[in-house]
């Protein structure tokens, strides 16, 4: 009876080398990706925000251009919002996992 070799089943050592490393860098990372989202979302709520101040004063007469202003920062607020919240869920499920 044979028995089961336990070190071909264990992951091989990864060798990284300065190329790999700088490939991984090219990559944006979460952290990136969630600041360049939340960054866009800010420009889009701004940009509502000057256009409702421009169609309240009179500056512009164009509506519609408000409004897609309105529901693109608003659609963007809520993508945003859905991800903080499985964020926080999951977070709260690690925790939990630790009790």
């Amino acid at each position: 009876m044979e028995g089961i070799d336990l070190f071909s089943l264990m992951p091989r050592p990864q060798v990284t080398t300065k190329s790999s490393i700088e490939e991984k860098r090219s990559e944006p990372g979460f952290y990136e990706m969630m600041l360049s989202g939340i960054e866009k979302t800010n420009e889009l709520q701004n940009k509502a925000d000057i256009l409702s101040q421009e169609l309240a004063t009179g500056q512009t007469k164009s509506l519609h251009e408000a409004m897609i202003a309105f529901r693109e920062a608003e659609v963007s607020l809520n993508f945003v919002m859905a991800i903080r919240n499985n964020l926080l869920r999951s977070y709260q499920e690690i925790l939990s996992m630790g009790r």
